[in-house]
């Protein structure tokens, strides 16, 4: 069976980010887990592996991005 689950991971300061990609979520059906990494210490708590179907990165700018170190399995996602 598959797993239609979608996880977003989001660098999003004044909420407009994380509502972009709620949206987008929305449309696919799927399940919704989400990771908000505005503060440092939430960085920390993304597991390592992640059952989903799709990964979807945000931030407002790509500069935010580059605070995020993204493991090795993920590397070959597009960011939005």
């Amino acid at each position: 069976m598959i797993n239609k689950k979608i996880t977003l991971i989001y660098f999003s300061p004044t909420a407009t980010t994380k509502t972009v990609l709620d949206a987008i979520a929305k449309g696919t059906g799927y399940a919704v887990d989400s990771y908000d990494i505005t503060m440092s210490q939430a960085r920390e708590k993304i597991p390592q592996t992640l059952d989903t179907s799709l990964i979807v990165f945000g931030s407002p700018e790509m500069k935010a991005l580059s605070l995020i170190t993204v493991p090795y399995p993920y590397r070959g996602c597009f960011l939005c």
